[in-house]
């Protein structure tokens, strides 16, 4: 029963609670035999439901819950899908310049839409089977899914490059770095030149 104060005058309230309705201000019982995290993982539960009747459903099927293995797991074998690197080449770029003169030289694909992104973007084809670079003429690379390594390069001069395996990776790396230390003079920032003649055609 509970008291409510209307006005001048006070009204009883009779509430009848059924023996499903779930009470949330109960203690975790002291008892030997009860495994304390997992009757804190019912009470968790419990303050989801209402109703006995569906937390019921939740907790017999956590109890019954079948096993799918009768052995340890452990790992057998490690699949290597792709390896990030993150380096510095030793100056800061001008975005625009470098994706502008890096594109299409020594097949590498460059972007840089100074509206949506912080970094260029650049694309580097390869053969799967040789590791060996692709001189793809066609510029969707992207679309097409053609395997290629990637490289962001940010204004500081920090470039994260991901490719397949060590391998592919070095040969992509050493590549990316001859290239651009041959149109470093057109894309570092400070000693490049901000005009119409700078810019590959």
């Amino acid at each position: 029963m509970r008291t409510l104060q209307a006005g001048p005058c006070n009204v009883n309230v009779y509430q009848t609670i059924s023996d499903h309705h779930i009470l949330q201000d109960f203690q975790v019982p002291e008892e030997e035999g009860i495994r304390r995290e997992l009757y804190q993982l019912f009470v968790k539960y419990c303050e989801e439901y209402l109703y006995h009747s569906d937390l019921v459903v939740v907790t017999d099927y956590i109890i019954n819950m079948p096993n799918i293995l009768n052995t340890q797991l452990y790992i057998k074998n490690v699949c290597m899908a792709m390896i990030n690197y993150i380096y510095n080449l030793g100056f800061p770029i001008v975005r625009y310049l470098l994706s502008v003169n890096l594109n299409h030289r020594n097949g590498f694909y460059a972007r840089f839409d100074n509206a949506i992104d912080h970094y260029v973007t650049v694309d580097l084809p390869y053969d799967p089977k040789t590791n060996q670079i692709l001189y793809v003429i066609d510029r969707s690379v992207r679309r097409k899914k053609i395997p290629h390594h990637t490289f962001i390069i940010y204004d500081s001069g920090i470039v994260t490059q991901s490719g397949p395996n060590r391998v592919a990776n070095e040969i992509a790396y050493n590549a990316f770095l001859s290239t651009v230390q041959e149109i470093r003079p057109l894309v570092e920032k400070g000693v490049c030149v901000w005009d119409v003649s700078s810019i590959r055609k």
